[in-house]
């Protein structure tokens, strides 16, 4: 019999719909699971460098369900967490988050929820049971509930505020240049004369939750915001853009401009000028590598392992700035569960194969068999690439081997990050294959190795 082991990149619904609310400035996550559900959710945030936010890991309200409550239901064990979590952390939005225990014995979220809400507490509740889907969907349908169910608990106004615009689809941690990525769309917007409404980071998220019902129109920048947007659509009529991922580079924020313009009727004169002083600037630091792409050879057939908008974004741009090929594409951002319609779909122009796993170990295999000269991916994939001797960056998750803050591979700010990196990565490697022959070379002078053996 064959050993069947599943090794995935991403946690579960709880896990994605956790690393959310960690980000959203005022509201407390009340996890019912066991113990070991948050524990869990902590230990691979801290293992990715990835912990953070306004309320993360052991400070995490939890019920640590036990046999008793999973055999006769948890609903009091949930009460009195909840309760006494209101007592001691201060946030402006509770959300119960259900897990599978809770699932599957019944616990009526709602009912718990509706008796919070009639003692004035401001309490909703997402049922984010792990064997429903992935991060990325405990994500998608987490931001879906929490607009479904604020005006439950807090005064929406529906006033349109001008130039205001729903930012969605880019993923606390499961993208782990959000931080990065969130600064820069906003900046970017802001050149043209928008303000972005993006609901994590240090400002009030739970505010911005309610002022989303305010926005002008909503900026969907991957296919999991999809979901929040068609909620927000219905709910208050807001309509709603699609981008196939972020902008990248001088040209990628140009098209992304002229889509803006097409959409929203934004300041064409604006954008022009905007993009005429960073070009400028551009041109000048992409002269800075001519050497470094000669001498060095940066112009590499690569492989990217990642999310289906990282892939498409970092693609098209390494191809016409460093002339890269993509031979192979891995989308991890693919969970079935016997459903055909939750796979997104594959974006046109992808050069070379492309496949559609998050399994580490088929990954390793492909690009295995795959003749690439640098991979893209995860710190997964740095084995391989190791075994391989060739260039490793790590451009998804999960992430462990370096600490980010600040730094996007989005918008033109990103260019240059994803520039620096990329050619520092195939230095590193270049600098490695010189010293390993020169190893070599000395032991032949030496004696110590047979050239014939």
């Amino acid at each position: 019999m064959h050993e069947v082991l599943k090794n995935s990149r991403h946690g579960c619904d709880l896990h994605g719909a956790l690393q959310s609310l960690e980000e959203i400035s005022g509201a407390v996550a009340v996890v019912h699971a066991n113990a070991g559900c948050v524990y869990q959710h902590y230990l691979a945030d801290r293992a990715s460098f990835l912990a953070g936010g306004s309320l993360y890991g052991p400070e995490i309200p939890a019920t640590e369900v036990i046999e008793k409550q999973i055999v006769f239901g948890g609903a009091s064990r949930l009460r009195e967490e909840l309760k006494n979590a209101v007592k001691v952390i201060d946030g402006s939005l509770y959300i119960i988050l259900g897990s599978c225990e809770a699932a599957m014995v019944g616990d009526d979220l709602a009912a718990i929820t509706k008796e919070a809400i009639d003692i004035a507490l401001p309490v909703i509740f997402y049922f984010s049971a792990g064997f429903k889907g992935g991060s990325h969907w405990g994500h998608a349908n987490l931001m879906k509930s929490l607009i479904r169910q604020i005006p439950t608990v807090k005064k929406i106004s529906t006033e349109k505020i001008p130039g205001l615009v729903n930012v969605l689809g880019i993923l606390p941690k499961t993208d782990i240049f959000y931080k990065g990525d969130l600064r820069e769309i906003r900046r970017l917007l802001e050149a043209v004369g928008l303000e972005a409404n993006i609901f994590f980071g240090p400002r009030d998220g739970v505010a911005e939750l309610e002022r989303s019902a305010r926005a002008e129109h909503s900026l969907v920048f991957s296919h999991w915001g999809l979901a929040a947007a068609e909620q927000l659509k219905e709910q208050y009529g807001i309509p709603y853009t699609v981008f196939e991922s972020l902008p990248l580079g001088i040209e990628g924020t140009a098209d992304f401009y002229k889509q803006l313009s097409l959409a929203l009727k934004t300041d064409e004169t604006g954008a022009a000028a905007f993009l005429e002083r960073e070009e400028e600037q551009y041109r000048y630091y992409l002269k800075s590598i001519t050497d470094v792409y000669f001498g060095e050879t940066l112009q590499k057939n690569i492989a990217l392992v990642g999310d289906i908008s990282a892939v498409k974004r970092i693609g098209p741009f390494l191809e016409h700035s460093l002339g890269a090929v993509i031979h192979t594409a891995v989308l991890t951002d693919v969970y079935t569960h016997g459903k055909e319609d939750s796979r997104p779909a594959i974006p046109e122009g992808l050069a070379g194969e492309v496949f559609k796993t998050d399994d580490s170990a088929e990954i390793d295999q492909i690009l295995s068999d795959a003749d690439v000269e640098m991979v893209l991916g995860s710190v997964l994939e740095a084995g391989v690439s190791k075994r391989l001797k060739i260039p490793h960056l790590t451009i998804s998750a999960p992430n462990g081997d370096q600490v980010l803050l600040h730094k996007t591979y989005a918008g033109i700010s990103g260019a240059y990050f994803l520039l620096e990196d990329y050619a520092s990565a195939v230095l590193r490697n270049n600098a490695e294959l010189r010293e390993e022959k020169e190893r070599f070379l000395k032991g032949l002078d030496t004696g110590f190795l047979d050239p014939l053996s």
